[in-house]
């Protein structure tokens, strides 16, 4: 997720949307506010840079089943129209064009199916996925249905089909 913040935060500063999303709520804000609570940020947080008077980072959370408070003070109520970076579960992704932002990343990625994958990818021109794909597999209401191919992630999938030569491994973990 750090990786992921530094990534946006470069994309940013490129002049790029970024569209940032994962499979459930609690990811997509975490992407965004990590541990902050109202009162205190959590450094290297995309909300820590929103507040930075010298980082310009402007953020729209869309989507109304957040819990998270930070995110219900500063984000929730913003429009997504000309913010730099705007966050989505992956579903809730659904309600933007094709191609309205510049990248699209998803955090979590291993934990969310290709068709839900499939809907921050139509919203960008580029797809970043961030993941490990030897943790939780993509969420499966049917657990009858769980072998089925497209209950494989688009990340894994990617992985199988061409290899490590389109990944990169995090050499430090920041647990």
């Amino acid at each position: 997720t750090r990786t992921l913040t530094a990534y946006v935060e470069h994309a940013v500063s490129e002049g790029k949307s970024v569209l940032v999303t994962a499979h459930s709520n609690q990811a997509v804000d975490n992407l965004i506010v990590g541990d902050s609570t109202v009162e205190s940020s959590e450094e290297g947080t995309l909300h820590a840079m929103a507040l930075d008077d010298e980082i310009e980072l402007s953020i729209a959370r869309v989507g109304s089943n957040s819990r998270n408070e930070v995110v219900a003070e500063y984000y929730s109520d913003r429009s997504p129209k000309g913010t730099d970076v705007t966050a989505a579960t992956t579903s809730g992704a659904a309600r933007f064009e094709q191609n309205e932002f510049d990248v699209a990343v998803v955090d979590e990625a291993t934990q969310a199916s290709r068709p839900a994958t499939a809907i921050a990818l139509n919203c960008a021109n580029e797809l970043v996925l961030a993941g490990d794909h030897e943790q939780l597999p993509p969420y499966c209401a049917d657990e009858s249905q769980k072998e089925e191919d497209m209950h494989v992630s688009l990340f894994e999938y990617l992985l199988e089909r061409y290899g490590e030569r389109n990944s990169v491994l995090l050499r430090k973990q920041y647990r």
